[in-house]
């Protein structure tokens, strides 16, 4: 059995390793229960199928649970490597094709989709 001193070192060079090999994006769809019954199952297609269309190959997409905002799905959260995360909120396909020309590609956030 370890020590407690070897599971934070250890614990330490697992997160220098994660952030180095990080993507510059991470995309994060909602998947809970209530979030696939407003649509999270179109929602992460329709963002794999954007990337791959796009060729972009420094993304990674990511289903998670619920984050309590059932009134505000499909959700997903946006995570570019030295940024605050951005949270899309009711999403269609037709949004993720504008988040992913305009936040990805471009670079600019696209407000009219944020959570206030």
């Amino acid at each position: 059995m370890k020590t407690l001193l070897e599971n934070k070192k250890f614990r330490k060079e697992l997160k220098t390793e994660y952030k180095k090999n990080r993507k510059k994006f991470i995309i994060k769809i909602c998947m809970g229960t209530s979030s696939i019954c407003s649509g999270a199952k179109e929602i992460f297609k329709t963002f794999e199928s954007e990337i791959k269309k796009n060729k972009i190959s420094d993304t990674e997409i990511i289903p998670v649970g619920e984050t309590g905002l059932n009134s505000l799905e499909p959700i997903a959260i946006i995570h570019e490597k030295g940024k605050d995360p951005i949270q899309y909120i009711q999403l269609t396909p037709a949004k993720i094709k504008k988040i992913i020309k305009q936040h990805i590609i471009e670079g600019n956030i696209v407000k009219e989709y944020l959570t206030n």
